[in-house]
């Protein structure tokens, strides 16, 4: 099918007559449009023609479309409708006026406060809605994120947006978001969940009161290997203590280590707005792990303070290089893709600009507050990290063998494999991993793979 070119007075799906361009992306294009019909203005997303015939982008357009219709917030931009017509496929939003976070952190440098914090709360609220749904955004950034000029937000772009239960639309190995404000998980290829969405939105808080990223590199495995290894610079001394502590505490490693929900990071914003001294003190739990997407791990490297070396002392050197390794063997092998296009334009991806000079002083009352008790008066000690490389088996469970053998072979490791009898998932899965570890290069993993019953197959006309 001939490519379409949009331009001012096409008409898409019969009633929709586009006027003027908004933004272009990775995707598609977004023009400013009139829906004859209903006589109002909208907003049209037309999926690029190079695009029209490339089934992955069609399933992420119409993923986007379902997941975005489901949800109805006054802080998420609302879908009209979706089409494909004549091989054009197009997404109708709502017309938001205003502009995006981008363009105005670029424009303004770091906001105040009072006007940072009510725009991450409307975020943030808008991320719990999706979160109770299922749905977790992955590319939560200040390009996505429109503010009108009575200032309220309008989260937009749910394209790799994953639903519980869905299918993934991407392909194991890859590595979904946008490298700045990619969450550590993101970056080792781990599954996200609600919390990454946290993390993410914590980025963004620390760009508005800050007026620059808490990581800046010339490369996106650079800036990934500062989200899984770096500890942001404290926020400027001007960022009131206790809201420093609260976006601090967004971006910890660990999602264990986070708000608990995105209602909570909210909250505790207001609170500490309020100078409640203990408004990043709120009991985190871990988000649950959507299992249905599992990803080859990156190893982590140590972080910025480490507490007393292991007992197989790894030095600080090699563990960069383990991460960087493993980082460029997926990038290089067409394992991880960067979805690193702005759907708000080119001035989303300008970068943001800081209006004081002075570089921020680091304050006690700055840093992450710890998730002890306030009850207990001692300093709580840091754990000693767990010499050698630890496996997660929640990451491997559900891949193909052979998709883990290559990634464990990226860790180092050997894999052997034994068979495990079951119809319950499809003949060559992992289903499990033993020992438990933690591992030194070179060991074995042994892989449980499922074997179909005799007779059966897994439904590709495989087994006996």
């Amino acid at each position: 099918m001939s490519p379409l070119h949009p331009a001012p007075g096409l008409r898409v799906g019969g009633r929709y007559e586009l006027t003027s361009r908004i933004a272009g992306g990775g995707m598609g294009e977004v023009w400013a449009a009139r829906d004859d019909v209903l006589g109002r203005d909208v907003a049209v997303k037309v999926l690029r023609g190079e695009h029209a015939d490339d089934p992955a982008f069609l399933a992420r357009f119409r993923t986007e479309a379902r997941h975005a219709a489901s949800l109805s917030h006054p802080n998420i931009a609302s879908v009209y409708d979706y089409g494909e017509v004549d091989g054009v496929s197009y997404l109708v939003m709502e017309l938001v006026p205003g502009e995006p976070l981008s363009a105005r952190l670029t424009r303004d440098g770091a906001l105040a406060p009072a006007v940072a914090v009510p725009l991450l709360q409307q975020a943030a609220t808008a991320l719990q809605a999706a979160h109770a749904v299922g749905l977790v955004h992955r590319d939560v950034k200040p390009a996505n994120l429109l503010i009108t000029p009575q200032q309220q937000v309008k989260i937009t772009d749910f394209g790799i947006a994953r639903l519980g239960g869905d299918d993934p639309v991407t392909r194991t190995g890859e590595v979904m978001g946008t490298a700045q404000y990619l969450s550590p998980e993101q970056a080792m290829g781990q599954p996200a969940t609600s919390a990454s969405d946290v993390y993410s939105l914590g980025v963004v808080g620390y760009e508005m009161l800050a007026g620059r990223r808490p990581f800046e590199a010339e490369s996106p495995v650079a800036i990934a290997m500062a989200h899984v290894s770096r500890e942001p610079d404290p926020l400027p001394a001007t960022v009131p203590a206790p809201l420093a502590a609260v976006v601090l505490a967004a971006l910890a490693k660990a999602p264990a280590d986070r708000p608990a929900t995105a209602a909570d990071f909210a909250d505790a914003l207001g609170r500490a707005l309020r100078g409640d001294q203990g408004a990043a003190t709120t009991q985190p739990i871990a988000a649950p792990v959507d299992r249905t997407q599992v990803l080859p791990v990156i190893p982590p490297a140590a972080t910025a303070a480490p507490a007393a070396p292991p007992t197989r002392e790894q030095p600080r050197r090699q563990r960069s290089s383990a991460l960087l390794l493993g980082l460029l063997v997926l990038l290089a092998g067409g394992a991880a893709v960067w979805a690193l296009a702005q759907s708000g334009g080119t001035s989303a991806t300008a970068p943001t600009t800081a209006r004081t000079s002075a570089r921020p002083t680091a304050t006690p009352s700055a840093t992450r507050s710890t998730t002890t008790p306030p009850a207990t008066t001692t300093a709580p000690t840091t754990p000693t990290p767990t010499p050698g490389i630890a496996l997660d088996p929640a990451t491997y469970v559900g891949q193909r063998a052979s998709d883990v053998e290559k990634a464990l072979k990226v860790l180092g490791l050997l894999a052997s494999t034994q068979d495990v009898v079951t119809d319950q998932v499809p003949e060559g899965t992992v289903v499990g991993l033993s020992p438990a570890g933690p591992f030194a290069a070179g060991d074995t993993v042994t892989l449980q793979v499922a074997k179909a019953p005799k007779g059966k197959g897994d439904g590709n006309g495989n087994g006996d």
